[in-house]
This record gives C-alpha cells, sequence and structure tokens, in this order.
C-alpha cells in the first residue's frame, strides 16, 4: 500500500496568501533579489506577468538611428531589381508557340496513354485498375 502524503503546494505563489483575503490594492513589486536558476547562476529579478494597463513605448527604428534615412533609401534603390523589360524576353512569339503547342500534344498523349493503361488493367483485373486509379491520383496531385 501506498502512504497518502500531504499535496504539494503549487510553487508559483503561496496558497496561505489568496484563501479568504481579496486584496484592495494592487501589490508592489518586491525588490529584486538574486535567485539561483537550474543552471546554478544567479537571476537578479523573478520573473513576473506585464500589468494590463502597463504603458507601452514605442521606439524609432534603431537602424534608422544608426544610418541616416537618405543611405536606407539609397541602399534601397541598390537592392532593388531592374524592371523587367521586352528586351529581356530570349526568342520570338512563333518560337513560344511552337513550344507551347509542343507541351500542350505531349500531355494530351501522355493524358491518353494513361487512360488506355487503365482501362486494360480494368479489363485484366478490377483491382489491378483500381490501384492504377490510385497511382494516377498521386502523380496528378503531385505535380499540382
Amino acid at each position: 500500500m501506498t502512504k497518502k502524503t500531504k499535496p504539494r503546494a503549487p510553487a508559483s505563489f503561496n496558497v496561505s496568501d489568496l484563501v479568504g483575503e481579496e486584496e484592495t490594492t494592487p501589490r508592489q513589486p518586491k525588490a529584486a533579489t538574486p535567485s539561483k536558476t537550474k543552471a546554478g547562476t544567479k537571476r537578479k529579478t523573478k520573473p513576473r506577468a506585464v500589468r494590463s494597463d502597463a504603458k507601452v513605448v514605442l521606439t524609432s527604428d534603431s537602424a534608422a538611428q544608426r544610418h541616416g534615412v537618405n543611405e536606407l533609401a539609397e541602399l534601397a534603390e541598390e537592392l532593388t531589381p531592374p524592371a523587367y523589360t521586352r528586351e529581356q524576353q530570349s526568342g520570338s512569339w512563333l518560337k513560344r508557340m511552337a513550344v507551347a503547342s509542343f507541351l500542350a500534344l505531349v500531355s494530351l498523349g501522355l493524358a491518353l496513354w494513361i487512360d488506355s493503361l487503365v482501362s486494360d488493367l480494368f479489363a485484366r483485373a478490377d483491382w489491378l485498375g483500381w490501384i492504377a486509379v490510385g497511382l494516377t491520383a498521386i502523380l496528378i496531385g503531385s505535380l499540382a
């Protein structure tokens, strides 16, 4: 048999402070005392939650403070790629149409070959046809 032991109190707060007491004034943070962490190093402050009514102060970008705004604008212009122009296109429109029509014919031929393969496998045995349908679905899904 196991002995019944007293339940362990939570480590994040003291339960006896909360039982039967209602706080009317907010608690003041305690003075920072060094506490040891698991690694053995000392911490200067205890971790605590941020109050909901705390003010957030926004500061300007540190990069803009280190460098002038003009320097950053010049750097952004240098890193921006040049605009696309028609001179960069390779080949004529006739060559591009020939390549597109050839690829369309190849894809239609491949689709007809897969269709005939699946039909032949269904004619031989239903389970072979269903396996071919599943593999075709995986092929199409991986291309998308």
